[in-house]
């Protein structure tokens, strides 16, 4: 009878770990971060403002802080209410577990710890909400700011990108992916693909650089530079989309591929230094 009763207990557990699992799946969009008091605050993902996403596929977890990015993989564990980022990990880490506050097929809310071991709530919407909205064969996404770094160090990674992508409601539509296997991101693979023209200054942070492109079933289309720099660079940044052309997937809403146009913007800057950027899209 006692190992009967213990079956069931873990037959209980499982179920409820996979009613979880099933109901986390798909891609859901942080539209903020708040503490106890209700107060925007920061997670170890980001800030409550900053556009993050997490994508639930089977047993992983994808998370990324840009809407064009497959994300990093991570393997969870599924408890009977909340995840575990790390489940290998020897020691109880900050922001470790996800326990879910609420959730119904549209909203979202996990309760972490923070580095203080404050309570902190992640809210998110879920993106097949935001498909359902999409009623036209094209739409145009403003995919915020690019940073492209160049720092001459004498040891490590010396070409390096950032992301300065707001989470306001604009940028929580799905978007087409970027997916290339030698890099992680889209800012990566165009950080290690630019080169800056001999003639550029060091230590200074360039202009902005804004430029639209399409994506469609038959890759990358319609390359328009909005507003340029110089002819040189002009050119590079050209050049770089032009070679994504098969590393993008399109949109896609029941199957139909939904044409979209993408609009960038970058900022450049090479040098010794490793200055802070710190524009706001």
């Amino acid at each position: 009878m006692k190992r009967l009763t213990i079956f069931l207990l873990l037959l209980s557990s499982i179920s409820y770990s996979q009613s979880l699992k099933n109901k986390l799946q798909g891609e859901w969009v942080c539209t903020r971060i708040l503490d106890s008091n209700g107060n925007t605050t920061s997670g170890k993902f980001g800030s409550s403002d900053e556009y993050l996403k997490f994508n639930f596929a089977k047993g992983n977890l994808f998370i990324t802080k840009a809407p064009f990015d497959m994300g990093i993989k991570m393997p969870i564990k599924f408890g009977n209410d909340y995840i575990d980022l790390f489940p290998q990990a020897v020691y109880q880490l900050p922001e470790r577990k996800y326990t879910v506050n609420s959730i119904n097929d549209d909203s979202l809310v996990f309760i972490t710890n923070n580095n203080n071991g404050e309570n902190i709530y992640y809210h998110f919407i879920n993106q097949q909400r935001l498909l359902k909205s999409i009623s036209n064969n094209h739409i145009t996404i403003d995919e915020g700011l690019i940073i492209i770094k160049h720092l001459k160090l004498s040891k490590g990674a010396n070409r390096v990108s950032g992301y300065q992508i707001s989470n306001k409601p604009e940028n929580l539509y799905p978007s087409p992916i970027f997916n290339d296997k030698a890099s992680a991101t889209f800012g990566d693979y165009f950080s290690i693909n630019f080169t800056f023209p001999k003639t550029y200054k060091p230590d200074t942070i360039s202009d902005e650089l804004i430029i639209d492109f399409d994506v469609t079933d038959k890759g990358v289309q319609n390359i328009k530079m909005i507003q340029g720099l110089n002819d040189e660079i002009n050119a590079s940044v050209i050049q770089i989309i032009e070679k994504t052309n098969n590393k993008w997937h399109p949109l896609k809403i029941d199957g139909q591929v939904i044409n979209t146009t993408l609009r960038f913007h970058f900022v450049f800057f090479s040098g010794i230094q490793n200055l802070g950027i710190n524009f706001k899209n």
